[in-house]
């Protein structure tokens, strides 16, 4: 599953993980694609297409229109990021007949559909994640009387007496789930779980857990602004350092406490929202040493 590819440079040992993980996710690079193909047509981003300012600046450099407003949406087709849509803008697309290309993460579709079938059967639906991320917020909108749980004391909201089905944010990390998933079981007598995270956040969570047992410090390459990106540094930091680094200009500040560390093993890998591109920068800068 892995290859260490070496290179010294001052005492500098940079240890990657297999390419799938040194850039984007195939959902986010599905929905770039797409967009950089329809040049010439006349469409519009509704929102971040990943939350990566980088990429989303690169994006409005070629001349792309991103709107945060669907009212900005007067002419041409607009595109659903892979976070989906919410679902009063869903309907306000279609009330209005403004055509839209829906780039929703299959992921987060399989994640609705789950939610929409418990609910059809009764169940209280429970996300385990963030209630302030996109995502999670366009899923709700959909639902009759959702409850996400993010930390312990949230639990205590839930309904004991009712079928409970638990379902998961498509980031969410697996210590997360381990730590909420017993609390919910003990407090409901009839219980359903099923684990909707995205199969790359779980390969890339478990790629930076094997990094960080073999590195003196990760840097994950991303945007503070990614909840995916921010998980992957929690889960290497159960074993070593870790930094979100989201430029090579990030450098200086991470390396200026850590030159008495010998022969120094770094070990980099892409949140989902990270380019490819951002990422060979810094491997560049790390094996120049140019920061």
């Amino acid at each position: 599953m892995y290859y260490d590819k070496t290179k010294i440079s001052n005492g500098v040992k940079i240890i990657l993980p297999d390419k799938k993980y040194l850039g984007l996710c195939f959902g986010i690079k599905r929905a770039v694609e797409k967009c950089l193909s329809l040049e010439g047509d006349k469409f519009v981003i509704y929102g971040q297409l990943a939350h990566n300012a980088t990429l989303c600046n690169k994006l409005k450099k070629q001349g792309i229109t991103i709107i945060d407003d669907l009212m900005e949406a007067k002419r041409g087709k607009v595109i659903i990021c892979p976070h989906g849509i919410a679902k009063k803008d869903k309907e306000f697309l279609e009330k209005r007949g403004i055509p839209f290309l829906d780039l929703t993460c299959s992921f987060v579709k399989n994640l609705l559909s789950r939610a929409l079938e418990f609910e059809k059967n009764s169940y209280q639906v429970i996300v385990i994640g963030d209630k302030n991320h996109v995502e999670i917020k366009n899923i709700c909108s959909f639902l009759q009387k959702p409850l996400v749980v993010g930390k312990r004391s949230e639990v205590r909201k839930i309904n004991s007496d009712k079928k409970i089905a638990v379902l998961t944010q498509t980031t969410q990390t697996l210590r997360k789930i381990n730590e909420l998933l017993p609390l919910i079981k003990r407090r409901c007598k009839e219980i359903v779980f099923i684990s909707t995270r995205c199969n790359e956040t779980d390969e890339r969570q478990k790629a930076v857990k094997k990094l960080s047992e073999k590195t003196d410090l990760v840097l994950v390459v991303g945007d503070k602004m990614s909840k995916n990106a921010n998980n992957l540094v929690k889960v290497a930091q159960e074993k070593t350092r870790a930094k979100l680094v989201s430029s090579t200009k990030g450098l200086i500040k991470i390396f200026k406490n850590l030159h008495y560390i010998s022969n120094l093993k770094v070990g980099i890998i892409a949140s989902a929202s990270a380019p490819a591109f951002v990422v060979n920068d810094i491997i560049k800068c790390l094996k120049e040493k140019t920061f």
